[in-house]
């Protein structure tokens, strides 16, 4: 059987001693099959699917010129070469051109003619075969692009785009798109149709820009255009062509990122924690968040929004919670049913709670200090953009729970301090280096009366 990448020739005479003779000559450059009749022609063409079919005019069973119509009608758009051979009659090659063929030979056969005809042939088949796979590829990637594309004219009428545009854009098929016009059907922003080339790059350079386009419901999109104007070898613009991305979510995360670190800025302790749960609740679109410090196996819940926890509840053990989870692994993320998961975790059976997502805080040498975490009745709706927030704000939310940790023992040591000295038998005087008193003890002021 017939196998590899070399051509396959099929030989289709009565002839036997001019078939083999053909077929030892053809053999050198490829590889070849013989049949001696149309009909055996027709079955091994179909079997074999070969590149080349030489095929003698006076085949009996069906004669050449039908076999060479049938062959060609089985071949469709593929392509392939088929050479007569013709007798030495008047209108013979012109018969043999209309029923399909290459090219033609009269008898008797020269080698080198041969061989010269299909080498040529071979070379110009590769390269068809070669754009044939080119454009192949090019029509899926075009197709299957998980980014828009498009071919626009420079009057702004689409020419051909791709499912990923058309879900974009919010319509339901590439025909609808097709009858839209670009910028006045598609762009936001006030421009006069003929401004299209000022639009997009121009002088064959692709560019980045963020645009806002209107969809069909009438929703404003921010997408990343990359667009080019392209043009023929002798300079004449012939339309543009653009790859589109919908970053309307990532640009609005950025956005909210941005008047979160704002927002918050300035505050600091409790009034920071209750500010970062706040702004987590409302760019997550979930009911509840929660965070605490870590103490002996325990979560000491230090601020919460949307979520009531009772007396017994504002310190908890993690073990068979979530949150045992989030601190061995440093994050965690369950989207349904966590209330199942965690029964013996009364704060989320209490709301049946379906997503929890939850991150560690640490302290500067990496150490865990507690937990940070959101919840919700629903599904989390967007849950990457979600634990990209979450990882942020846990580092800043673990810097302040450490810098209130040390604050806090400052002040505990300064109140041990004070206490000591202003109980103590002796007087305690401090001065700075000029003499000047700044803290005199109670004894101190006794002794002098």
């Amino acid at each position: 059987m017939p196998s590899g990448d070399t051509p396959l020739v099929l030989i289709a005479d009565a002839n036997d001693e001019r078939r083999i003779n053909l077929s030892h000559l053809l053999r050198q450059d490829f590889q070849v099959i013989e049949a001696r009749n149309g009909d055996e022609c027709l079955d091994k063409y179909q079997q074999y699917q070969p590149q080349v079919v030489v095929i003698d005019a006076g085949s009996p069973v069906i004669d050449g010129f039908n076999l060479c119509r049938q062959i060609r009608h089985l071949a469709e758009l593929a392509p392939i070469f088929v050479l007569m051979m013709v007798p030495n009659e008047a209108g013979a090659i012109e018969l043999a051109f209309k029923a399909g063929a290459t090219d033609c030979l009269i008898p008797p056969i020269h080698n080198d003619s041969l061989r010269y005809r299909l080498q040529q042939w071979l070379t110009t088949h590769k390269l068809v075969v070669f754009n044939h796979e080119k454009n192949d590829k090019a029509v899926r990637d075009f197709y299957q692009a998980q980014d828009g594309m498009y071919r626009v004219s420079l009057d702004g009428q689409f020419l051909e785009v791709n499912p990923a545009l058309v879900h974009i854009l919010g319509y339901e098929s590439e025909d609808e798109v097709l009858t839209l016009k670009m910028p006045q059907d598609v762009f936001v922003e006030e421009l006069p149709p003929q401004s299209l080339p000022q639009v997009v790059g121009t002088n064959d350079v692709i560019r980045g820009t963020d645009r806002v386009w209107q969809r069909r419901d009438g929703e404003h999109i921010i997408v990343n255009l990359r667009d080019r104007i392209v043009q023929d070898d002798q300079n004449g613009t012939v339309y543009i062509e653009g790859l589109v991305q919908d970053v309307t979510g990532r640009r609005r995360t950025e956005q909210m990122l941005d008047s979160i670190v704002k927002g918050t800025a300035t505050k600091i302790g409790d009034e920071f924690f209750h500010s970062v749960l706040q702004y987590l609740v409302a760019v997550s679109q979930v009911k509840f968040a929660y965070l605490g410090e870590l103490v002996d196996g325990h979560i000491r819940v230090i601020a919460y929004l949307n979520e009531k926890f009772d007396d017994d509840q504002m310190e908890f053990s993690i073990e068979n919670t979530p949150a045992a989870t989030v601190i061995e692994q440093g994050r965690a993320y369950y989207p349904l049913r966590t209330w199942e998961l965690f029964p013996h975790d009364t704060s989320i059976g209490r709301h049946r709670i379906e997503a929890y997502m939850g991150a560690a805080l640490y302290d500067g040498e990496g150490k865990p200090l507690g937990i940070i975490a959101i919840m919700n009745d629903g599904i989390l709706e967007n849950p990457t953009d979600a634990e990209a927030i979450l990882t942020i704000f846990a580092a800043r939310v673990g810097a302040e729970l450490e810098r209130k940790r040390i604050d806090t023992a400052l002040r505990d040591r300064e109140l041990r301090f004070r206490t000591l000295i202003e109980h103590a038998f002796d007087f305690v005087l401090l001065s700075d280096r000029e003499g000047m008193a700044q803290y005199i003890s109670p004894s101190f002021t006794e002794i002098l009366g």
